[in-house]
């Protein structure tokens, strides 16, 4: 492979085996290792493309335009978008050296259609392709093939005694061993079925279960169209060790092949099923959940996600194959319908028995709105219904509405939905509802009749203007209640006030704050004020403090108290209980910018995750962690405060990911290390350079901030530190950076100009600067 990636003749490249064989983790070793490939000056670009089945041009191109940091609407799947971005995607590729993995190609793909240059790999770049077919090699026209080959039979030992444990001496048995041989036998040399039946049998003693699992993988074979043992991935699936993990499983079966499942959205999910359910609260439903998706990755049933190995999971397609088979043959209650493109839906025919039996429905990414009457039949015990980024109306939905009385989980986010028909009040076992970023204006008051629901989404549902009180006020159940960003204009919290009694041309009294006091399950509250008076008043609703997990104020005129929060703060410091995860901009829209020093102290926020400041950020904002302070921030950002100069960091941050700084015009300094003699940091105390103040620091963003001079008045000590973007900051002159205090440094991206202008300190500068210099990647 090596070979094929550095030779300029060869433009395409195909890696062919069986389905287990490893060509997709192949793929993903030469995409893990691109910044060695970037930084060699092989490629400027690695680009990752799971190809979705059937193939769809289209959401190939969104792949692809996302890496590239481009937007494409949702195509309508016609030949004109198609072309037309097919040729922004030739211009863009054609300025790189690109190296485009597609994972998973079941035929011939156009790729001029797609819109990438193959004139002359030299300049171009290349493509590489995994595929269970040589055809696909032939039909591709690929200048290189690797073909994968099974292990042979001692590779294949090895690796399956690797995952046995060897404490149990299960093998030392001979009757074991020998039946041991002859399960590795079957499993072909494939490593992704070795690791799972080895995981599966560790610490099996009885001979009996050996002969059992024999058999059963004899039988297998028989099965037709299986291209590995089904037994050993059925083995695996069988050995989970809850029901609950198995429905899970399924649960992610659903999601096509390739696609990277976010892990948050899942854990949601289940809660909505009550996959979940232990009557602590969702805090610990959700660490619940993470412990299942861990324990379905150590089964290798899933896999961490490739953009994002942290936050997503993904699901080899082998082993969807093999949930899919379970849901639909052998466990009728976990039934699953998923429908990938609209043409697919002339063809969706059930029998009653099925219709019956389904759980779950996909259908994402889908234009439903030529549908006057639902397009697929009747499902009474359907729990879960997917339909985000699919177009549909509310005249559709109402038949939904009404085949699905079961309904647990609906997800109706970015669907262009501008109203929300009166039959939802028929899903009376609805637990989580979605509706952010849809265009609905009110919420109907049969939403308040749905007395199971446990979690309601509205975020970013810039047009919401009505709430009637009884659209939220029955929801006796309701623990997450997420209205950031919201349209709703939260009024002064005096509800004898008469502006509040309804919204214009509304008759029936609108949601109050007061409310949302009387929701005696809610745990989460996500929401923006329309006043500062009312920011400053929300301290008397006593539950509500302590349920608070974002707030914010938006669309403020009357221009802000001296502080939000902080030394003589317009919200009292105890007021949060703790519990209070992110502070967000609090001067949108006209509000007044803070003057002079802007002090916020973690102690007082021990819950806060997220610390945003906008026009807030005073002319020094300083932030301080004080030694007995056990806080969990992660995040840190600045937009747009041109009053801002000195931004200090004081203490230890044991948790911060990504500090992020764009369009702060007057910012001179940003003091990462403030915790000299010279600070006053009120007991902060000293962090000797080796215990690092960001131990988890893993990205600084530093955009357009052009009188910024300083980061750090010393070299920092930042163990995690991955990359550094630095854009439009011309006169920062110098970085704090040493050759052994960044180990995990992977990039620095900035402008040409500025690179070559840095000046490095030392007597050893010109060593420092080549050190750095292979991590470069210019802008």
């Amino acid at each position: 492979m090596g070979k094929y990636l550095s030779d300029d003749s060869v433009g395409i490249i195909g890696i062919h085996g069986t389905g287990g064989i490893g060509k997709s983790t192949l793929l993903k070793h030469i995409n893990n290792d691109f910044h060695r490939l970037i930084t060699g000056r092989m490629f400027d670009l690695v680009i990752w493309v799971a190809v979705p089945h059937p193939v769809s041009i289209p959401k190939i191109q969104s792949q692809i335009a996302q890496r590239l940091g481009l937007s494409f609407s949702r195509s309508t799947g016609s030949d004109v978008p198609v072309n037309r971005q097919a040729k922004l995607l030739f211009r863009e590729l054609s300025k790189k050296r690109f190296l485009l993995l597609l994972d998973d190609l079941r035929e011939r793909l156009d790729l001029a259609m797609v819109g990438i240059p193959l004139e002359d790999p030299a300049e171009n770049g290349k493509i590489v392709f995994t595929t269970r077919s040589s055809t696909v090699c032939t039909d591709m026209g690929a200048d290189g093939t690797v073909t994968m080959k099974p292990l042979d039979r001692t590779q294949a030992w090895e690796l399956f005694c690797s995952k046995m444990d060897p404490e149990d001496k299960v093998l030392e048995n001979p009757s074991v061993r020998r039946l041991a041989e002859k399960v590795v036998d079957d499993c072909g040399g494939l490593p992704l079925l070795l690791i799972m039946v080895g995981r599966a049998m560790a610490g099996r003693s009885d001979p009996d279960e050996w002969k059992d699992v024999v058999r059963a993988m004899d039988a297998s074979e028989e099965v037709p169209d299986r291209v590995a043992p089904l037994f050993a991935l059925k083995l695996s699936y069988e050995n989970l060790e809850t029901d609950i993990m198995r429905s899970a499983l399924i649960f992610c079966a659903m999601y096509p092949v390739g696609w990277e499942l976010s892990r948050a959205e899942l854990v949601e999910f289940w809660m909505g099923e009550g996959l979940l359910d232990g009557g602590d609260g969702i805090h610990e439903s959700r660490k619940r959940g993470q412990a299942l998706i861990d324990g379905l990755l150590y089964a290798r049933l899933l896999e961490a996600g490739m953009t994002d190995s942290e936050h997503k999971v993904m699901v080899h397609d082998a082993v969807r194959d093999m949930a899919l088979w379970v849901a639909e043959r052998e466990d009728p209650e976990h039934g699953i319908l998923v429908v990938s493109e609209e043409q697919l839906l002339t063809g969706v025919t059930m029998t009653e028995r099925r219709e019956q039996v389904i759980r779950r429905i996909w259908m994402r990414d889908l234009d439903l709105g030529v549908w006057s009457s639902s397009p697929i039949p009747n499902c009474p015990n359907n729990w879960t219904l997917l339909l985000n980024h699919t177009s549909v109306g509310s005249r559709l939905l109402s038949g939904f509405f009404r085949l699905m009385g079961s309904l647990r989980v609906l997800d109706l986010s970015d669907t262009e939905l501008e109203e929300i028909p009166d039959e939802i009040g028929l899903l009376a076992e609805l637990r989580y509802l979605n509706l952010s970023w849809t265009y609905v204006t009110s919420l109907p008051m049969a939403l308040g009749g749905l007395v199971k629901l446990r979690q309601l989404v509205l975020a970013h549902t810039h047009l919401l203007r009505s709430i009637p009180r009884e659209a939220i006020a029955g929801l006796s159940c309701l623990q997450v209640l997420n209205m950031w960003d919201c349209g709703y204009y939260w009024h002064d919290i005096d509800s004898s006030d008469a502006s509040v009694a309804a919204a214009p041309g509304e008759g029936d009294r609108q949601l109050e704050l007061c409310d949302l006091e009387r929701l005696c399950q809610l745990e989460e509250l996500h929401i923006g004020l329309g006043s500062s008076h009312a920011m400053g008043s929300i301290t008397g609703f006593g539950m509500l403090c302590r349920c608070m997990r974002r707030l914010g104020l938006f669309r403020n005129r009357e221009g802000l108290p001296p502080a939000v929060y902080g030394q003589g703060g317009a919200i009292s410091r105890g007021g949060f209980d703790g519990s209070l995860m992110e502070l967000p901009p609090v001067s949108e829209d006209g509000g007044r910018a803070w003057v002079g020093l802007l002090h916020v102290s973690l102690d007082e926020l021990p819950q806060l995750e997220w610390l945003f400041l906008g026009e807030c950020a005073g002319e020094t904002t300083r932030v301080v962690a004080p030694p007995e302070c056990s806080n969990v921030l992660r995040k840190f950002v600045v937009l747009r405060s041109d009053v801002l100069k000195v931004l200090k960091f004081v203490g230890r941050f044991p948790n911060v990911q990504q500090i992020y700084l764009e369009n702060c015009r007057g910012m001179e300094e940003l003091v990462l290390d403030g915790d000299d003699e010279h600070d006053d940091d009120g007991g902060a105390g000293r962090v000797r350079w080796w215990d690092s103040h960001f131990p988890k620091l893993r990205r600084i963003d530093l955009r357009f901030l052009p009188a910024l001079k300083s980061i750090g008045r010393r070299p920092l000590f930042l163990p995690s530190l991955e990359t550094l973007f630095v854009n439009g900051c011309p006169l920062l002159s110098r970085l704090p950076l040493h050759m052994n205090r960044a180990p995990k440094l992977r990039e620095i991206v900035g402008e040409e100009v500025w690179w070559d202008a840095l000046a490095w300190g030392g007597s050893n500068a010109g060593e420092v600067h080549n050190f750095f210099m292979r991590v470069f990647e210019p802008s």
